[in-house]
């Protein structure tokens, strides 16, 4: 199937980029729950990771807004949209005031009484595995490729979606966007993937991964909060701009 890649042009696009331009500034937001129409944790048993390591369980956490409408012929699902958030955000990012009022309010383009709304946490973040849960630099190195392989199989597997009419990711969600049409593009009409590229990332945006550096940050102290707010203590070099990235950075980058 061909996939439809959405481009934004219309003055009310272009503002909802500037809404998700600081991750920072979302997660500060006023978070409005009262669409969610249900939440839970979608674990995958066994799952195996791009670089051949595998976790026995694997956590999703997701939260759901709207109803699902299903086809009267075929009893499938026929009104789903996917939405990823970005690199440190969880699917709670999608509940702020700002967002509601521009995208799921009556006639906007998510009109939550009209589609049936998946907001998952990524690996790495939110309620989802990440490795501040207990394995620490021990948690699989995972990349965007593992994290919408788990993004697919709580979709076709948790929630027995057979197809999507849409994938919306904001900056990293934006990324899976692009793979979710590479990998299935069957399983989807459309993506649209707003501030984001879909050229490589350099490597100078890479956080240090040597196993000096993996060992030295791998303190217990680390985890329990981020570095920035230890008393006493400074953070690692180049993640004083952001401590929060250590715990969940794609690839398990900081420890």
């Amino acid at each position: 199937m061909c996939i439809q890649i959405f481009t934004l042009l219309t003055v009310s696009w272009l503002a909802l980029t500037f809404i998700f331009a600081q991750e920072g500034a979302t997660k500060k937001a006023a978070v409005q729950e009262s669409l969610v129409t249900a939440e839970g944790n979608y674990v995958i048993k066994d799952f195996h990771f791009i670089d051949g390591e595998s976790l026995p369980e694997l956590t999703l956490h997701y939260r759901t807004i709207g109803q699902p409408v299903r086809n009267p012929s075929t009893g499938e699902v026929e009104n789903a949209i996917l939405l990823i958030h970005g690199t440190t955000g969880t699917g709670k990012q999608f509940l702020t005031k700002d967002f509601q009022d521009a995208m799921l309010q009556p006639d906007r383009p998510l009109d939550a009484a009209r589609y049936y709304l998946i907001l998952p946490d990524a690996i790495g973040l939110g309620g989802s595995s990440k490795p501040s849960d207990g394995l620490h630099d021990r948690f699989p190195r995972y990349g965007y490729k593992d994290m919408v392989a788990a993004e697919e199989r709580l979709v076709t597997e948790g929630l027995g979606i057979k197809h999507l009419r849409l994938v919306f990711g904001t900056s990293m969600g934006g990324m899976h966007a692009w793979l979710w049409g590479e990998q299935y593009p069957a399983l989807m009409d459309a993506i649209i993937p707003p501030i984001t590229t879909q050229l490589r990332i350099s490597k100078k945006s890479r956080l240090p991964s040597s196993p000096s550096t993996l060992r030295r940050h791998s303190k217990r102290d680390f985890w329990s909060k981020p570095p920035s707010r230890v008393p006493g203590r400074r953070p690692p070099p180049g993640l004083a701009h952001d401590a929060s990235a250590c715990d969940n950075w794609p690839e398990s980058l900081c420890f």
